[in-house]
């Protein structure tokens, strides 16, 4: 692009492709209501008995910590979006993450927990996130151990 007769590269390295989630609150949602957000992304399951429960604690604080910046009034984060991607998502039904959401009282407005076809969440977290984990069999396609 070329700006001010100077040309300006834009530093977007890769964007993830669309993808058609449910939210805990068991609406379709797309990278089409994320547009213009920054987003903060994390992978869990709600059977976790571990790791998950702590991430979702440190999410919730860094989401609370995130304002617009006005001293009074509305101080809700407009520009920062969060969202949590099951990788369970055979167990992690709405009403599942519609629980674990009221457990941590997250709020729907700032941060979704996505659920819907395991394929495509495990290509976006592989393929597209380019998440580099591994089960124990070294498949690279499990998450964890079932």
């Amino acid at each position: 692009m070329v700006k001010r007769g100077k040309r300006q590269s834009d530093t977007v390295w890769h964007k993830i492709k669309d993808f058609k989630l449910t939210n805990q609150e068991g609406k379709t949602i797309t990278w089409d209501d994320l547009k213009g957000k920054i987003v903060i992304a994390d992978l869990f399951f709600t059977r976790c008995p571990t790791i998950c429960p702590g991430m979702t604690r440190n999410m919730k604080r860094l989401a609370e910590s995130i304002h617009n910046g006005k001293r009074v009034g509305d101080r809700s984060n407009h520009f920062v979006h969060f969202i949590s991607f099951s990788i369970d998502p055979e167990r992690d039904s709405v009403s599942r993450l519609k629980g674990w959401a009221d457990r941590f009282q997250i709020n729907p407005d700032q941060w979704w927990l996505l659920t819907g076809n395991k394929q495509e969440i495990y290509d976006l977290a592989l393929n597209e996130m380019k998440v580099g984990l591994q089960d124990g069999r070294r498949s690279g396609y499990q998450f964890y151990s079932q």
